[in-house]
């Protein structure tokens, strides 16, 4: 990418003293016109920002701008339709979990998802004693998520495990 893309360009001839945000915004911007894919002007922002980051190390810069850039995107133009159940399709769907087998371990969960529009998550983070009865009718209460948290050991190895975290949104 460094050499098909930057080396090519007039950026790569300045002075360092020269080159400022403006001027590396620019160099993305029309790298990406000139039909650069997002992948590589990102792999070119890396390997700038490494770059840079020596640069201030070595005082000959006196701070790394590259983060304070932005990388242009493909705009998704063909986002896929959301597909919906109409109430009928719906009943069926849930009657056929009865009607299967009436002791069906995931039935409340199905419904919990179908019926709130919370995350898989935060479903499987659901505890009985998060459903509260008030004078109204039943609350939900969601405190936490099932997450895969990854842990460094002292050694150097990660052990990686699937448990109750914070959410991801604190707005509930």
């Amino acid at each position: 990418a460094w050499n098909m893309y930057v080396k090519t360009n007039d950026v790569y001839s300045q002075p360092l003293h020269e080159i400022s945000a403006g001027t590396i915004q620019k160099l993305y911007n029309n790298l990406f016109k000139s039909g650069c894919p997002s992948s590589q002007i990102k792999a070119i922002n890396k390997m700038m920002s490494r770059f840079y980051n020596y640069l201030v190390q070595q005082s000959y810069v006196p701070y790394n701008f590259i983060g304070t850039l932005t990388i242009p995107k493909e705009k998704n133009e063909c986002a896929k339709p959301v597909i919906t159940w109409d109430d009928q399709e719906l009943s069926v769907i849930l009657n056929s979990f009865e009607k299967a087998q009436k002791g069906f371990r995931l039935r409340f969960l199905i419904h919990m998802a179908t019926f709130t529009g919370l995350r898989m998550s935060e479903l499987l983070g659901l505890k009985y004693e998060d459903i509260e009865k008030t004078p109204s009718g039943y609350v939900l209460n969601v405190r936490r998520q099932i997450s895969e948290i990854t842990r460094f050991n002292e050694d150097g190895t990660k052990t990686v495990s699937i448990e109750a975290a914070s959410l991801k949104s604190q707005s509930a």
